[in-house]
């Protein structure tokens, strides 16, 4: 009989999932390892409590079980929200059984909480992904068809400009070639981000690729006084990567950083394997991480929404393709992009890339 009780006991506390058991009064009986780790409670505090205390006092989860207990009916929900000691919100789904002993008499109900934070993250990260793609479409066909009447606009102000006779007048017409040069440049942007560009995989050590960008970037870090600080994990491996793309996208992202920070600061690179649960590559490696803190203005919510938004800028210069075009490069390597920031308190971006992505030449380990 102890062994069945161990074995039970064992069985529980290996469960991913989170396991509550209550009585038919809706006492806390049991409060499994993972339900401890995804709300921060420990089972002595929610042992012997009434389930109702445990959560928000609007949650519709002590109906749901009272229903279970009176029918013997299970009841499941698949956007059920439970609270964490810190008053955060979990998403979760829910499934309340009835337990019934060997006459049918009901002994309590089980739960069996599943946490859904990872596969909500899933969801967002492929949103940005499915967007950029329709956006490739129109992109490519808009730049087309701007491209050959801006080109005629430009022509006819060059010859206008030749039978002009003063530099007041020919200022007018300056104005119209330099700006549809402005703008045939952001249609060539347009096009660039449309075309699919295989990626062109090479070994690749990531730390010659930060070093690299940061060597062209250190004279206006010096300019504004912005401090670029290198912590490095020495260990990590060589990935499987387009070099010119990634060197696009930390370009991109040590200037965005720099920028940030018009009165000076730090701009820190770090790298690291990855301890997170997007650890796991799309073949099922490890992941390594570069991570980009600066100590600028930082982003509000409402604008970090928005930022892979193609053409949305903050920006008086700014073409609105660069964290969209940066983004993609990513995902074409199998790997994540994840924005942190608050207002005032800088932002941390933080790249994942698959350190084994399964290819032919094998692993680049060691």
């Amino acid at each position: 009989m102890k062994r069945s009780t161990d074995l039970s006991e064992h069985i529980l506390a290996s469960l991913s999932d989170g396991v509550v058991v209550t009585d038919p009064a809706r006492r806390v009986l049991l409060f499994n390892p993972a339900m401890e780790e995804m709300t921060g409670t420990s089972s002595r505090r929610a042992t012997g409590a009434a389930l109702a205390t445990l959560l928000p006092k609007e949650s519709p989860i002590p109906a749901r079980v009272i229903a279970t207990l009176e029918t013997g009916h299970p009841i499941f929900i698949p956007d059920a929200e439970w609270p964490r000691w810190d008053g955060e919100l979990l998403p979760t789904s829910l499934t309340i059984s009835a337990i019934l002993d060997k006459v049918g008499e009901t002994l309590g109900a089980v739960l069996v909480v599943r946490d859904l934070r990872r596969i909500k993250a899933l969801q967002e990260s492929q949103r940005p992904a499915e967007r950029l793609t329709a956006f490739g479409v129109l992109a490519a066909a808009m730049a087309h068809e701007i491209k050959n009447p801006l080109l005629g606009i430009r022509g006819a102000a060059q010859l206008l400009r030749e039978e002009l006779t003063t530099a007041d007048a020919r200022e007018y017409t300056d104005v119209i070639i330099r700006e549809a040069d402005r703008l045939n440049v952001l249609m060539e942007e347009m096009l660039d981000f449309a075309r699919p560009h295989p990626l062109s995989r090479t070994r690749v050590n990531v730390h010659e690729v930060l070093d690299s960008v940061i060597a062209l970037e250190r004279p206006a870090c010096t300019v504004r006084g912005v401090q670029i600080r290198q912590q490095y994990d020495p260990s990590l491996p060589d990935l499987w990567a387009d070099r010119n793309h990634l060197t696009q996208t930390f370009l991109n992202l040590i200037r965005n950083g720099w920028e940030a920070m018009p009165h000076g600061g730090a701009l820190t690179l770090t790298t690291r394997r990855s301890s997170e649960p997007v650890r796991l590559g799309p073949g099922g490696g490890p992941m390594l991480v570069v991570e980009l803190a600066d100590e600028g203005v930082g982003i509000p919510p409402e604008v970090q929404r928005k930022l892979f938004t193609p053409f949305f800028t903050t920006k008086a210069k700014g073409s609105g393709l660069g964290l969209a075009i940066a983004h993609r490069i990513i995902e074409e390597h199998g790997g994540r992009f994840i924005i942190k920031s608050l207002p005032g308190q800088g932002t941390t971006v933080r790249i994942y890339l698959p350190v084994n992505p399964g290819t032919s030449e094998g692993p680049l380990e060691g």
